[in-house]
C-alpha cells in the first residue's frame, strides 16, 4: 500500500445460494510516509558542479530519510559514494569527479515503517580538463643519473591518472619507456644505457579529458656503457695459457671490473681472476692447458656501473710441446724445421725444430691458399729441439683432407713444409 494513503474497505458473504450484501465500508489510512520527490539536481541533469547540493521534498510526518549516491547511471554497492541517514531535507557533496553519471535516490522513515525509494535520478557533472603537471624530479638538465630512476611530479587536481612518456628523442617520436594509467605521481623505471641523453614528459587525465603534455625535461645517465669484449675472441680455441684480455674503452668509466673462470659458463663461486683495472687490457699467465675459460667485463665509475658484457669462452691450446731437448751437448748449431711425422697423417701428427738460440719463436699451421688454421707455438723458447703435436680435430674449423703448410719463424730464420692430411 502506498503511504500516507486513505483506503476504503467492505466485507460480503458468499455461499452456493448466492452473495450477500457489503457490509458498511470502513476506512484508514497509512501511516507510514510516500516516497520522497527529488527537487535538485534535475532528472538526467548535465553540467552540475562537482560540489552539489542533493534536495528532495520535505513531509512532516517523516522523522529520517536515507539517501543514496552511486557513480554510475545505476545504484551499485561497490560504486556508492554516499549511503546515510540524515533528517534534514538536503545534503552537500564535495569535489565529485569531473565528467562522470552518478545515480541518486531517497526514502523516507517514520515509526510506521519506510517508503518505497523514489524515482532514480541521474546527473553528469560537468567537464573539467585537468592541469598541466610540474615536473619535479629528475630535474631539467640532470647529468648524474643511475639505470634505475624515479620520475615525480606535482598532484593536479581533477586527475583521475597520468601518462608518462621517456624518450631517447626530444620529439618523443619513440619512446623507451611509457606508462598509462598512473594513479600515483611517482613510478620507476630501470633499464636506462649509461652515457645517453633522455628526456620525459606527463600529462593527467580524467574522464572528460587530457591536459597538454608537460614541457620536456633532459636528463644523462651519468653511469658508463657497457663495453665490448675483443679477445681472447668468442668461442677461440688453441689459445696460448699466457693470454692478453683486452676490451673496448667505455664513455665515462673510471676503472673496469673483469672476471674470469674455468668452465663454458662463468661461476662467480669459482672465479680464478675477479679483480679491478683502470686500463683496457689485462694479462694472465697462470692459465692451465687444454681447459675451457670464460671471462666478462663491466664499467664502473663513481654514478653507478654498466651491465656485464656477454660472457665470451675461449679453449687453452693442448700441451703440443712433446718433448724438448736442451742438454748443453746436445743444443743445436743452426736453425732447423724437420718433416712432420707420419705424413700423411690422420688426425694428428708430430712437428721437429731446432733453436740453437733462444729467442720469440712462432709455429703456424696454414690452408694451401695461406689462410691461418692454427698457431702451434706463440713464446719465447730456450735453445733446444722441440716436438710439436698438432691434431687437425682440435682447430675450430672441420679441416677437409689435403695438403697444408707449416711455418717456422724465429728471430731471422724463416721455414715452410708442407704435410698431408688424409680422412
Amino acid at each position: 500500500l502506498s503511504g500516507e494513503t486513505e483506503y476504503f474497505w467492505t466485507v460480503k458473504a458468499v455461499n452456493l445460494a448466492g452473495d450477500g450484501n457489503y457490509a458498511s465500508s470502513y476506512n484508514f489510512i497509512t501511516g507510514y510516509p510516500s516516497a520522497p520527490n527529488l527537487i535538485s539536481p534535475l532528472f538526467q541533469e548535465l553540467n552540475v558542479n562537482l560540489n552539489p547540493v542533493f534536495i528532495w521534498n520535505s513531509n512532516p510526518i517523516v522523522s529520517s530519510y536515507n539517501i543514496q549516491i552511486s557513480e554510475g547511471l545505476g545504484i551499485v554497492r561497490e560504486s556508492m559514494v554516499l549511503d546515510t541517514v540524515l533528517t534534514d531535507t538536503s545534503v552537500q557533496m564535495f569535489n565529485l569527479k569531473p565528467g562522470t553519471f552518478y545515480a541518486w535516490r531517497v526514502n523516507a522513515v517514520n515509526e510506521f515503517g519506510t517508503s518505497l525509494w523514489s524515482k532514480l535520478f541521474q546527473l553528469k557533472t560537468l567537464v573539467i580538463i585537468p592541469e598541466i603537471p610540474t615536473l619535479l624530479s629528475p630535474v631539467n638538465d640532470l647529468n648524474t643519473l643511475g639505470e634505475t630512476i624515479t620520475f615525480i611530479w606535482n598532484k593536479v587536481e581533477y586527475s583521475d591518472n597520468y601518462k608518462i612518456q621517456v624518450s631517447k628523442v626530444e620529439s618523443f617520436s619513440s619512446r623507451v619507456f611509457e606508462a598509462e594509467n598512473v594513479v600515483d605521481t611517482t613510478i620507476s623505471f630501470s633499464g636506462f644505457e649509461g652515457a645517453t641523453n633522455y628526456y620525459w614528459r606527463v600529462r593527467a587525465n580524467n574522464n572528460g579529458g587530457s591536459s597538454s603534455f608537460s614541457p620536456a625535461y633532459r636528463f644523462y645517465t651519468g653511469f658508463p656503457i657497457m663495453p665490448s669484449l675483443i679477445y681472447p675472441a668468442y668461442q677461440e680455441i688453441n689459445k696460448e695459457i699466457d693470454p692478453i684480455f683486452k676490451w673496448t674503452k667505455s664513455n665515462l668509466a673510471s676503472e673496469y671490473k673483469f672476471q674470469l673462470s674455468a668452465g663454458l659458463s662463468l661461476d662467480v663461486n669459482k672465479l680464478v681472476v675477479d679483480s679491478t683495472v683502470a686500463d683496457t687490457t689485462l694479462y694472465y699467465n697462470n692459465l692451465k692447458v687444454n681447459t675451457f675459460y670464460s671471462w666478462r667485463v663491466m664499467a664502473k665509475n663513481d654514478v653507478g656501473e654498466s651491465e656485464w658484457t656477454g660472457i665470451f669462452q675461449f679453449k687453452t691450446a693442448a700441451d703440443t710441446i712433446l718433448a724438448v731437448e736442451e742438454a748443453e751437448l746436445s743444443l743445436p748449431v743452426e736453425y732447423s724445421l724437420e718433416q712432420n711425422y707420419p705424413n700423411p697423417f690422420n688426425p694428428s701428427t708430430t712437428i721437429s725444430f731446432a733453436l740453437p738460440e733462444p729467442g720469440m719463436t712462432k709455429l703456424t699451421v696454414y690452408n694451401i691458399i695461406g689462410q691461418e688454421i692454427a698457431v702451434l707455438v706463440s713464446d719465447y723458447l730456450e735453445a733446444g729441439v722441440y716436438k710439436i703435436q698438432f691434431d687437425a680435430n682440435s682447430v675450430n674449423k672441420r679441416l677437409t683432407s689435403g695438403l697444408y703448410l707449416y711455418r717456422l719463424e724465429s728471430k731471422n730464420f724463416i721455414y715452410i713444409k708442407k704435410m698431408l692430411l688424409i680422412k
